[in-house]
């Protein structure tokens, strides 16, 4: 797989005042497709989203940048399942990041290859001993520009960004938190700017 990244942000700028044991992923493009790069700007991951004919969004494809470039996960958006390679399974999106309803914030439960358990709690990811694990931050849109002013990214502690299989979960269910929010802007009417539901994400 070969892609132009010539233009991919510069990350090196980006203060990661008490994150100095995380690892920095950056979205360049678009939380749903291009190039995901680390701090030294180099591509990790690649996402590649398709739309039908009416511009609803169908799948979304994360691949790791390789030689070969492995299939990481293939999210079915409109029939609510997934597949993660590396155990070729195929499950639905609510048992794969499974909700627990909370007051006033949900959490959303997830296991990775090693069984360990982790939840999303609005943008952090935490271990079930409560031990933040990633963070993520949401892109931002300049008012005519479909370059983000601001892209998206994600925190990972060191301990789980050193585990491939375990960055791989944390960043494909990050996907899916955010596309979660984005849907819940739309029904709501209060997408502050941003692109909601599942017509043209990008």
């Amino acid at each position: 797989m070969t892609t132009d990244t010539s233009s991919s942000f510069d990350t090196s700028s980006i203060a990661l005042s008490s994150f100095s044991d995380y690892q920095l992923y950056t979205f360049t493009e678009g939380y749903l497709s291009g190039p995901v790069v680390d701090l030294l700007g180099k591509p990790v991951y690649f996402l590649s989203t398709v739309h039908n004919e009416r511009g609803i969004l169908e799948s979304t494809s994360i691949t790791r940048y390789s030689a070969s470039g492995s299939l990481v996960a293939q999210i079915y958006w409109a029939k609510e399942k997934i597949d993660i390679s590396a155990s070729k399974s195929t499950s639905p999106l609510k048992s794969f990041l499974q909700r627990k309803i909370g007051i006033p914030t949900s959490k959303y439960y997830f296991q990775d290859e090693s069984k360990s358990l982790f939840y999303w709690k609005e943008e952090s990811c935490m271990t079930s001993e409560k031990r933040l694990v990633a963070r993520y931050t949401r892109q931002k849109k300049g008012p005519f520009s479909a370059i983000p002013e601001q892209p998206a990214t994600l925190l990972v502690a060191e301990p789980y960004a050193t585990v491939p299989t375990s960055v791989d979960h944390i960043l494909v269910t990050a996907v899916i938190m955010e596309m979660r929010r984005k849907k819940d802007e739309r029904s709501s009417g209060q997408s502050n700017g941003l692109a909601g539901g599942i017509m043209s994400q990008s």
